[in-house]
């Protein structure tokens, strides 16, 4: 999170995994003024824009459909009801989960969405000397 200094801000934790305890608290860096920030984000990272909405989810049960949706996909999509009207628009899905060639869960979830589906390991690896920005980014679950 970029933030200016001064600036009230309460330390936010989320916790993104339906049946996990973990929670990640995001990297703050402050700048001294508005001007600062903007010449950071403008001419320092010049950051690539993921634009709509995205929801955040993980997939503990790749190879079991019936544990992607009701497990990882619907206390995601619950969480986007309590943005409204978010989740009746189209979204798109980050989706933490591993590798598995033989699994058709990432093409059946992704299909509910409407954006489609953007692999965590993926953006993790285009991140390398990469700064990305979500336009509306939904994490937890509902």
């Amino acid at each position: 999170m970029l933030i200016i200094k001064g600036r009230v801000f309460p330390v936010l934790t989320i916790r993104p995994h339906t049946f996990e305890t973990k929670t990640i608290t995001p990297a703050r860096r402050e700048f001294d003024s508005y001007s600062e920030l903007e010449k950071f984000v403008r001419y320092s990272i010049d950051p690539i824009v993921i634009p709509g909405v995205t929801t955040h989810f993980g997939f503990d049960w790749m190879g079991n459909i019936g544990h992607s949706l009701w497990d990882a996909l619907y206390p995601a999509y619950v969480a986007l009801i309590r943005f409204p009207p978010r989740h009746v628009r189209p979204f798109r899905i980050l989706a933490a989960l591993r590798q598995c060639s033989g699994c058709h869960d990432e093409e059946i979830v992704s299909r509910f969405a409407g954006v489609g589906l953007l692999k965590q390991y993926v953006l993790n690896d285009m991140s390398v000397g990469n700064w990305f920005v979500f336009d509306e980014l939904v994490m937890g679950c509902g």
